[in-house]
């Protein structure tokens, strides 16, 4: 029973936050743009951003979830412009469930 075993370090994941009540002209593909060129205080880079996905409630709210850095995570003041609008936005954790 004498084998070799092999460990490894599981990698570090990014926060996700979720941007709450979007404006109708914010889309999922212009959501990323929107984003670095409207928050331009926080230094917000295309490749720092990685939208996962939008979604809808029943009463037609839509949702962004997206994924950030830690740097940007630390520094953000749960406040996000996009369109005309100032989002809110919180931490998105998935929840798995048998």
């Amino acid at each position: 029973m004498r084998g070799e075993f092999e460990s490894y370090m599981p990698t570090l994941r990014n926060p996700r936050l979720i941007e709450l009540n979007l404006p109708e002209d914010i889309t999922s593909e212009n959501a990323a743009q929107a984003l670095v060129v409207q928050n331009s205080e926080l230094n917000f880079k295309e490749n720092e951003t990685k939208q996962k996905f939008m979604f809808e409630d029943r009463e037609k709210h839509k949702y962004l979830v997206i994924e950030v850095n830690s740097e940007i995570h630390k520094i953000l003041d749960r406040k996000l412009k996009l369109g005309w609008h100032v989002c809110h936005s919180s931490d998105h954790v998935s929840v798995t469930r048998c």
